[in-house]
């Protein structure tokens, strides 16, 4: 299905210098989308951009999204740069691998800062431009880990599992508004989301495999460009990740086993001798 037309809109991508949110930058601008890049990483960013047809077609953003004023102060130039923002692509995050009895208080407002607050404060920035043009597309980068009860993520999933809520509840009070919100499930993806991770206790990694674990990033972009056409409720890119939220809300004591399954096999590669420097 076409969908609607998304040459010449603006997106903001945050999380926009490697991983998912770099390959849907990538996607969007085949599709003749006008880019906000934001991250932290303004020299990789600038290097995107500069492939992506120069300060004409993309515009780049040094964004901290636990910086309220830095989050407030992209948005405020993504419009005043191209007069018009379409589509917000919130998709920036940070892990925490720890077990809950051993977490850091100040990794965890950190977290949720990164996770939840960041996002909110954008959001609540755009609705009014939103409104004012009486339209708007909001996709949220969400995870199986904010409906499940995996362990060793447990900050991480409640960040992202009141995200979720956000977004559910986003989508009721916009409608009205002729703003759509679409929930994104990545699923497990291959990037450098566990090296990017903060760390407490012995759990260095959940992936096996020293090539990385999880589909290529490449997919996930051109579904979320899709997404961005179609305005869909949610988006799932995993079965499996569906299938465990769906069978752990009628069967929670096998879900329970399952994820004791999980817990022994990361306790299984725990290495403290090669904790990262600073973790």
């Amino acid at each position: 299905m076409a969908g609607i037309d998304l040459r010449e809109k603006v997106a903001i991508v945050t999380g926009a210098s490697d991983g998912i949110g770099l390959a849907t930058a990538k996607a969007f601008a085949r599709a003749g989308v006008r880019l906000v890049l934001a991250a932290r990483s303004e020299k990789a960013m600038r290097k995107v951009a500069a492939e992506l047809g120069g300060p004409e077609r993309t515009l780049v953003i040094y964004t901290d999204m636990s910086d309220i004023f830095s989050v407030e102060r992209m948005v405020d130039e993504a419009i005043g740069h191209f007069g018009q923002v379409d589509i917000l692509v919130n998709n920036a995050g940070i892990g925490y691998f720890s077990p809950l009895a051993e977490v850091d208080i100040d990794k965890v407002y950190h977290v949720f800062d990164v996770n939840f607050f960041g996002p909110l404060v954008a959001i609540k920035k755009l609705v009014p431009h939103w409104e004012s043009r009486g339209d708007g597309h909001l996709l949220n980068t969400l995870t199986c880990a904010g409906r499940l009860p995996i362990p060793f993520q447990g900050i991480y999933g409640a960040s992202k599992a009141a995200f979720i809520t956000l977004t559910d509840t986003l989508r009721i009070e916009l409608a009205a508004k002729k703003i759509a919100v679409t929930g994104v499930y990545p699923g497990t993806v291959n990037t450098m989301f566990e090296k990017h991770a903060l760390y407490d206790g012995s759990i260095r990694t959940m992936c096996p495999f020293e090539a990385g674990c999880g589909t290529p990033t490449e997919g996930i972009a051109e579904g979320i460009v899709n997404a961005a056409r179609q305005r869909p409720r949610d988006v799932w890119f995993s079965w499996q990740g569906r299938r465990f939220v769906v069978a752990g809300f009628f069967l929670p004591k096998w879900l329970d086993g399952r994820m004791r399954e999980v817990y022994d096999a990361a306790l299984s590669m725990a290495s403290p001798e090669t904790a990262p420097e600073g973790s």
